[in-house]
């Protein structure tokens, strides 16, 4: 069995870089977007300690003015919940059309690479699902479809297609999306009958699907790199 030493020939040309290096810059981006919100709850909450008058709060419920209402006004929940899940699901958008568009570009490359006769636009489906049949029914590449780092970036993508098509509102009969969200970190259902529920995203959210799409890609990556760069490598027996 052959082993692959670490060396290519043109490093600086190799296709690794065009998803390794876009996913450290959100990254990076991620992280100074949670300083900024952390810095923006911290004054919000020291604001209201210091302004918050509980007399005249008092007051307001008797005018009929509901606590929750009122919570939901404030600068404290602005800061904590509505401005950092309007952040961090853009944000979530963002990475998941790149990862999706990588793949894409990936089954385009390995068409025109190895000739193949069955063209990427003609495979039924989108998004990631199509390039999963394309790489592995028509390319046969080892896809890890049966993967824990798969299972979990179709998750993102039901919690993606919400935000990206109903705001983060969940309906009880979303059962997929349900169940999507329970099974990872960082990310919850809040809200009730009143105001509706919404997905809300914890800090943690876009680092851990980050670090799920490298997982994934490391996966691939020696299949096609060796399907695309047959001769760029060294081997030893």
């Amino acid at each position: 069995m052959s082993v692959r030493i670490s060396h290519y020939f043109n490093p600086e040309d190799d296709r690794l870089h065009r998803f390794y290096i876009p996913l450290n810059h959100f990254q990076m981006y991620a992280n100074d977007m949670e300083n900024y919100l952390l810095k923006k709850q911290i004054k919000a909450c020291d604001y209201e300690e210091d302004e918050l008058d509980f007399d005249e709060y008092e007051e307001d419920e008797e005018d009929g003015i509901d606590s929750t209402l009122r919570y939901f006004l404030g600068d404290n929940h602005v800061y904590s919940i509505q401005f950092p899940n309007i952040l961090r699901s853009s944000l979530l958008i963002s990475i998941y059309s790149f990862l999706e568009n990588q793949l894409t570009r990936l089954c385009k490359e390995l068409q025109m690479k190895m000739e193949l006769s069955v063209k990427y636009n003609s495979i039924n489906g989108k998004g990631i699902e199509k390039a999963k049949v394309y790489l592995s029914d028509v390319v046969k590449l080892d896809f890890p479809s049966g993967s824990q780092e798969w299972q979990k970036i179709n998750n993102y993508q039901n919690i993606r297609n919400c935000f990206a098509h109903s705001e983060g509102i969940v309906k009880d009969e979303d059962k997929k999306l349900i169940r999507s969200i329970e099974k990872l970190d960082n990310v919850s259902i809040q809200g009730d009958i009143v105001f509706g529920k919404s997905i809300v995203l914890g800090k943690d959210f876009i680092s851990n699907f980050i670090e799920t799409i490298k997982a994934f890609w490391g996966m691939i990556e020696e299949p096609y790199l060796e399907l695309l760069y047959p001769y760029h490598y060294w081997y030893k027996k």
